[in-house]
């Protein structure tokens, strides 16, 4: 019967070394910081300020409910000037002029935006109103040996129309963004 046997080499050593650590590391992101107690002295500046050029805070400590009510009711989302609210985004009024898929999305991430996927346009497309000729959408897939893209458009019945093209069709787009503050 054979034997399995062991050898231990540096490599061996050193994964296990690094497992060890790994795991380890999981605990410990998981303290929770509960009372004054468990904060060192000169780490937040409050009431007895420490001398010198500090900040008062750790960066990335605060979160929404640290902040004070007034504080919170004055933050206030919006759209970017020249961009309809629409649900959740900001839409570009206005259709772009034709464009080719890769010169869309280029477009669109010059000035910090980007295409819609299919449900973000839908969104727009029923916030705009009036019908809608095809857009690009987000969306890509590979359809008789090539890619394309989703196009939805607005009918004048208000009804939703969908197709897709290759990506180098020059089609109408727009862009959209995320409200922020």
């Amino acid at each position: 019967m054979p034997r399995f046997r062991v050898s231990v080499t540096p490599s061996l050593v050193i994964s296990i070394i690094a497992l060890l650590f790994s795991m380890g590391g999981t605990a410990m992101a998981a303290v929770i910081i509960s009372s004054n107690s468990q904060v060192a002295s000169n780490t937040i500046a409050g009431h007895a300020t420490i001398s010198g050029v500090h900040p008062n805070l750790v960066t990335g400590s605060i979160v929404g409910s640290d902040l004070s009510p007034s504080y919170r009711s004055a933050l206030k989302v919006q759209c970017p000037a020249g961009l309809l609210a629409v649900g959740d985004i900001c839409v570009e009024p206005a259709l772009r002029s034709p464009a080719t898929y890769e010169s869309a999305l280029t477009t669109c991430a010059s000035v910090g935006r980007r295409l819609p996927d299919d449900a973000e346009l839908v969104l727009a497309l029923t916030g705009l109103g009036a019908p809608q000729e095809a857009e690009w959408t987000s969306s890509r897939f590979f359809v008789n040996g090539a890619f394309n893209a989703g196009l939805i458009y607005d009918e004048p019945n208000r009804s939703l129309g969908f197709e897709w093209t290759d990506l180098t069709t020059p089609v109408s787009f727009r862009c959209i963004v995320s409200p922020h503050n």
